[in-house]
């Protein structure tokens, strides 16, 4: 008979950000549809706390930004 494995994951915080985010948007309707375009104009965000010391913010609004291009 095989046996168990069973893993206890414990889950902490280790760092958390804050966000501003400044958008725009549009609503219309076309025939019998609704449509609409909403466009992020900027992101920023801030380490309020960490655990595991400072890392620069800069790093994460890089990748931030990348998603934001993002089909």
């Amino acid at each position: 008979m095989g046996s168990l494995l069973f893993l206890r994951i414990k889950t902490c915080c280790v760092f958390m950000l804050t966000q501003v985010i400044s958008a725009s948007g549009s609503v219309g309707v076309s025939e019998n549809n609704i449509t609409g375009v909403a466009d992020l104009s900027d992101l920023t965000l801030k380490l309020k706390w960490s655990n595991i010391g400072n890392f620069h913010m800069r790093f994460i609004q890089v990748y931030f930004s990348l998603l934001q291009c993002l089909p």
